[in-house]
């Protein structure tokens, strides 16, 4: 029969998404390295605009031979490649009953999005052959096979041989480092030379300022940090006094995803707002940082104040 039209709540069960459990991951296709096969035929069909919580649609029961993909809006902007971390929206539906199982908030108060890193080790092997191969801008449905939807098994309502329909729209794929515009900087502020590859701060021989500032050295048009946030960044931590580096990321082989609720209070409050893809200098006065009481272990005093150097570059 056909499948209802779907309006679906915000549930955002990860369990459908994530892995669940160690899974020996598909063949890789021999022309598009990890990549589901495209099938015009799929069947599904979701109406409404981009970005926004689709009407979606086909016949039932569906019964895949393998996990498939079809391109419903191709968009122009990065490709999705193994590793990379793609920010989306989505709906979830049960492809042997047409029923809901999951949605993303599309944009609901508080309701922030899906980052799903396209890993071994983090997406299912279906949403992640879903993902590949794949543009920012774009919307994707995919009929995954079950064998490739490791963890359903915890989603309620969905039998261990259901498929799982995904529409994902791809709202970005993040950059590696911050790819945004230059931007103007006063000479008052500390600058950044990445011309090495890892950008290397230099703090003027001026007073440091006694208030926080946050100010973007490249300028994204990503998708905007908001409080309560999860990043995913990668950063430099100097002294203003000395320039000395007292934390960073640029030697870990990943950059890092941390709730703002982690973060030192100042580099918080400076990163809200901001758009993905920027390179943002944050000064942080000792009461937004370590407070009176310093960091000895990392030579922070209680009376220093800290620059940090953050590339954004994902948010939920």
């Amino acid at each position: 029969m056909r499948a209802r039209r779907l309006v679906l709540a915000a549930t955002l069960s990860a369990a459908a998404l994530l892995l669940a459990g160690c899974q020996t991951p598909p063949e890789p296709d021999e022309n598009a390295p990890g990549c589901a096969p495209e099938n015009a035929s799929l069947g599904v069909s979701a109406e409404g605009e981009l970005f926004s919580r689709p009407e979606v649609s086909f016949d039932t029961p569906l019964r895949p031979l393998t996990t498939e993909r079809l391109v419903l809006v191709e968009g122009d902007g990065r490709l999705a490649v193994p590793g990379s971390l793609v920010t989306v929206e989505f709906v979830a539906v049960n492809g042997a009953t047409g029923e809901p199982v999951e949605a993303s908030g599309y944009g609901a108060a508080g309701v922030g999005h899906t980052v799903i890193p396209l890993d071994l080790t983090s997406a299912t092997p279906g949403v992640r052959r879903a993902l590949l191969c794949s543009t920012a801008g774009s919307r994707v449905a995919a009929v995954v096979h079950p064998e490739d939807a490791v963890g359903q098994r915890l989603v309620p309502g969905l039998g261990a041989d259901d498929p799982l329909v995904y529409v994902f729209d791809i709202v970005a794929v993040a950059p590696e480092v911050a790819d945004g515009e230059p931007q103007e900087i006063d000479p008052a502020l500390p600058s950044v030379d990445d011309s090495l590859g890892v950008p290397l701060v230099t703090v003027p021989n001026v007073p440091a300022p006694t208030e926080l500032v946050s100010v973007p050295a490249l300028l994204g048009d990503g998708p905007i940090v908001r409080a309560g946030a999860d990043v995913t960044i990668r950063y430099s931590s100097v002294l203003w006094r000395n320039g000395l580096t007292v934390a960073e990321n640029w030697s870990a082989l990943r950059p890092e995803r941390v709730a703002l609720s982690e973060l030192l209070p100042g580099v918080a409050q400076g990163l809200i707002g901001v758009s993905v893809g920027s390179r943002v200098v944050i000064v942080i006065p000792p009461s937004l940082g370590y407070g009176s009481g310093g960091d000895a272990t990392s030579s922070i005093t209680g009376t220093d104040t800290l620059v940090w150097v953050v590339d954004v570059l994902a948010t939920t």
